[in-house]
Order: C-alpha cells, then structure tokens, then sequence
C-alpha cells in the first residue's frame, strides 16, 4: 500500500500476481494479472487491500525524459492528466513479454547507457501495450466522505483522532467506519497504519543511520511496542529482520 500522493513524474504500474486496488481521484479500480495502469502528476492515487502474493512492476518516468521520447502518437503522456484514468487489461502474451523485459532490464542497473535506451524503449513498448489491451473497466466511485477521509489521513498528523477526522470528513465515526471498510475492504485503523508503515519505511530508506525507534515515533506509532505489533503483521517480518535484509545494524 502506498500513501495517497502525487508526485511530478508519469507513472506506470503492470500487475503480474495478484489481486489490488487503485483510489484514484476518488474511484476505486481492480488489479489483477495484466492490469496497467497509468498515474499522472495531477492524479492523487493510493493501492489499497493488496493480496499477499501481489506484485506489479512499477516504472517512474520524468517529465523531461517523456517529452524526448512521446512526441508522436504517444503525445498524451506529456500531459498533467488526461482527464480520465488510462486503465487496461492486457493479453496474456502481452503480459508474458514485458514482464520478461522489465525484468531483464532490471538486472542491467550497472549499464547506464543500455538502461537509458531500455527505458524509452520500456516507455513506448507500455503505451503501445496498453493501446492494444481491453479497456472498458467500470469504476467504483467513493463515496464523497470516504474520498475526504483518505486526503484528511494523507495530510493530517497521524496522531490525530479518527473520530475528529471522521467528522472533518462529514459523518459520524460509526457510519464512515462502515462505509470506509465497506468501500475499501480494510478499517480505518487498518489503513492509518498501513499509512505508518509505509512512512516508516519512506524514511528509513531515506535515512537508515536513524534509530528505527526514532523514525517509527516520527510515523505516529505511540510506542515502539505498537510499531513492533503492526510492522510485523503488516509487513510479514520484525522490524529486526527487515533490518536485516537492508544490510544495517542500528
């Protein structure tokens, strides 16, 4: 899961297990195998209710790095946003052989100049993927309180009472509750500290040196206890282990 955001690069996302769910801009979509989807700077989107085997290939594009390479058919990826989110499903052939690209281009990180062509080549080779997939996905619009509370806990202190937050939102604790876990497939406490997690693991990757005590406080986790308790149910391992595989020691 990923914090409600936006950011200025063009974003891709291929699913190749599993199953997920985007919010963007206050509609929900299914993922599944074959999904791509495309993320604009002007998109806020979150992934929500991943199933444990989910996986997806994630490709981050600059500005001036898409207006090089789309200048013809595939112009429209220039854009802040298209209006509308670009979503489809390819064939599974399709699927087959940019998951095989991706993943040897993915090896060749110590090849500067192959991984830049491979890049623009990986940038058109989507778009042309996706020109070619289904594209008649329906979406589930939130509603508008469950779309207010996922800004309210994107921009909020993550200390801050869900109950306050719930009616900042518009409704009672009690019915937005049920309507966030009947829309999202998760509670709301659920998704506050997926939100933790993923800023813990923000600034960790930002800064290991930190203590993680240091940083799960700063993610509004009330206790390194707590941290512990929800790190490890969330991310499937101790904070030790994670450490761990990260290569410190702190």
């Amino acid at each position: 899961m990923r914090i409600p955001h936006r950011h200025r690069e063009l974003e891709v996302n291929l699913v190749t297990r599993g199953d997920a769910s985007y919010v963007v801009d206050g509609a929900r979509y299914t993922l599944g195998p074959g999904t791509i989807i495309w993320l604009f700077p002007e998109q806020r989107h979150v992934l929500v209710g991943c199933s444990p085997e989910f996986s997806m290939w994630i490709g981050v594009f600059r500005p001036r790095f898409v207006g090089r390479h789309c200048r013809t058919h595939a112009s429209v990826l220039t854009q802040s946003t298209p209006g509308r989110v670009l979503i489809g499903e390819l064939a599974p052939s399709s699927l087959h052989h940019l998951d095989l690209f991706f993943a040897d281009l993915e090896k060749r990180q110590s090849e500067p100049a192959l991984i830049n062509a491979g890049l623009g080549y990986a940038l058109l080779r989507a778009w042309a993927a996706y020109a070619e997939a289904e594209q008649d996905q329906k979406a589930q619009r939130l509603h508008p309180a469950v779309a207010r509370m996922i800004a309210l806990l994107d921009a909020s202190p993550l200390d801050e009472p869900l109950q306050q937050l719930s009616r900042r939102a518009g409704l009672s604790h009690s019915r937005l509750s049920r309507l966030f876990k009947h829309q999202l497939g998760q509670s709301l406490p659920e998704f506050r500290d997926r939100i933790r997690i993923e800023r813990f693991c923000d600034a960790y990757r930002a800064d290991p040196d930190r203590t993680m005590l240091d940083i799960a406080l700063d993610a509004g986790f009330g206790s390194y206890a707590q941290f512990y308790r929800v790190f490890k149910r969330q991310m499937g391992e101790g904070p030790a282990s994670y450490r761990r595989r990260r290569g410190r020691k702190n």
